[in-house]
């Protein structure tokens, strides 16, 4: 019964994720196909390391938006060609991968406690708007 409860519930969030993580590639200025790329490997990765009951991984609306300044022709590399950005915000999430694990290794998660309150508020008001 657990087998099964897997697969239905993996091929639930699959069949959210590919809509959203296409979504959110338009809204970051990518190819829908690195959308669906980085869905895959993040729920790969997941997959593979363990994740907690209940948690889905894939694309990160509040990312796509902070992203679209690296991409955008008017953007703060504008400068550079489309694929010379592209390779920038690829290696700008490499990094952060790597930021999120040393997280995880050096156990700074209750970090996250020092954000006021008012500050994520705002936060999530302005991804609503």
């Amino acid at each position: 019964r657990t087998l099964f409860d897997e697969v239905v519930s993996g091929f639930t969030v699959a069949i959210m994720q590919v809509p959203e993580s296409i979504a959110f590639s338009f809204v970051a200025g990518v190819p829908p196909q690195s959308g669906l790329h980085a869905t895959f490997w993040m729920a790969t990765i997941t997959g593979i390391l363990g994740g907690k009951p209940g948690m889905i991984s894939g694309a990160a609306g509040a990312l796509a938006v902070v992203v679209t300044e690296l991409t955008a022709d008017d953007g703060v590399l504008s400068y550079l060609s489309r694929a010379d950005r592209l390779n920038v915000l690829y290696m700008t999430m490499f990094i952060c991968g790597i930021m999120q694990m040393l997280f995880c290794v050096f156990r700074l998660a209750k970090l996250v406690r020092l954000i006021p309150e008012t500050g994520m508020i705002a936060f999530m008001d302005g991804l609503a708007i």
